[in-house]
């Protein structure tokens, strides 16, 4: 239920965010919109404002959308998209992917504004942050908090001063029984674990005892250093996107690389297990990919419809319908095979 939830509130969130971009500047360029809608399909409820918009709220959670007054069979009709200039349109549709950029990046900010600086404190304050249930560390009697100061693998004696060290130590034990020197409330325990072989998503086999690194802690930050933090991991999230579509274009798509609704709403759910923080953290990244992605060229995306008006600022006049229409098919069902693809990998099917 936590998941379908937590999918459900960011989906409409974006969504809302993403299309209020395309909406205030529709307003401002004097477009009439017909529609804001968020969520497909059937209406759930529905208002009309003073300036004759239908807001509506729609059965699934997936998408939304604004309509705006159309011109195409004549240009003049007061307050449609066409009568504007071409600067004008090609702003309102860059306001829907820059909203979503912007709204991830206010969640940054208003996070480090109010929690801080993320860092991970040191391992040998504060120990192992949790313990699997039913884990070989469980088993062999590990509890949270307790400090792991040196492991005996083989007859050697290894310290540990990070987190990092005790994974380091478990890989190369493979299978093999391996002793703990914990010290836990500076009492000096002795606990005997044998790691469980695992296959991460990269198909190679890992080793682990069931026991997670020390949980991020945060440090009061002013707003100019939130500011700065907010910029760095806006500009690493976008960056990362870029990277994964020419990734996906050079080598195919990757199941670890992508994600339907699926994957979304067990993360989502993951993050709102985990804390508020690491939820919002979680929409902002969603946020950010899908202003980013937006950006592609494809017709049926902003970036496909700033491509097109820049076409008919150099020919001086729109695509014909009749070139328009066939494009926009090919588009449509180009995204429901990458959909349905991606619902696929997330089943598990391919």
């Amino acid at each position: 239920m936590n998941q379908l939830l937590s999918f459900i509130v960011v989906i409409l969130v974006l969504v809302f965010f993403h299309e209020l971009g395309h909406f205030l500047f529709a307003r401002l360029f004097k477009m009439k919109v017909e529609v804001f809608s968020i969520g497909m399909g059937p209406e759930i409820i529905s208002r009309r404002d003073k300036k004759g918009t239908i807001w509506r709220l729609a059965l699934i959670p997936i998408g939304g959308y604004i309509k705006l007054l159309e011109g195409k069979a004549n240009k003049d009709i007061v307050g449609s998209f066409e009568s504007r200039p071409i600067w004008q349109r090609m702003i309102m549709v860059l306001a829907g992917p820059a909203f979503s950029i912007l709204f991830g990046w206010l969640i940054f900010l208003s996070s480090s504004i109010i929690w801080g600086k993320a860092y991970i404190p040191n391992y040998n304050e504060v120990g192992i942050n949790k313990v699997v249930v039913d884990s070989p560390a469980q088993k062999s009697g590990l509890k949270t908090g307790d400090i792991i100061t040196s492991i005996v693998l083989d007859d050697k004696k290894y310290k540990v001063n990070s987190f990092y060290d005790i994974y380091n130590i478990i890989q190369k034990s493979g299978s093999n029984k391996i002793k703990l020197i914990v010290n836990r409330n500076n009492e000096e325990l002795k606990l005997f674990v044998t790691p469980k072989a695992y296959t991460n998503n990269k198909d190679e086999i890992v080793y682990r005892i069931g026991v997670s690194s020390p949980q991020l802690l945060y440090k009061k930050v002013g707003f100019v250093e939130s500011f700065k933090i907010a910029n760095e991991v806006s500009l690493r999230a976008m960056i990362a996107v870029y990277n994964g579509i020419i990734d996906t274009f050079q080598n195919g798509i990757k199941s670890e690389n992508v994600g339907g609704p699926i994957k979304i709403a067990n993360i989502s759910g993951q993050s709102i297990d985990m804390g508020i923080i690491y939820f919002l953290h979680f929409m902002a990244l969603l946020s950010i990919n899908l202003g980013v992605l937006n950006m592609i060229p494809l017709p049926i995306l902003d970036g496909g419809r700033v491509v097109l008006l820049m076409v008919e600022f150099v020919i001086g006049r729109p695509l014909p319908d009749k070139l328009i229409n066939p494009i926009m098919l090919i588009s449509v069902l180009l995204m429901l095979i990458l959909f349905f693809f991606i619902l696929a990998l997330d089943l598990g099917i391919i």
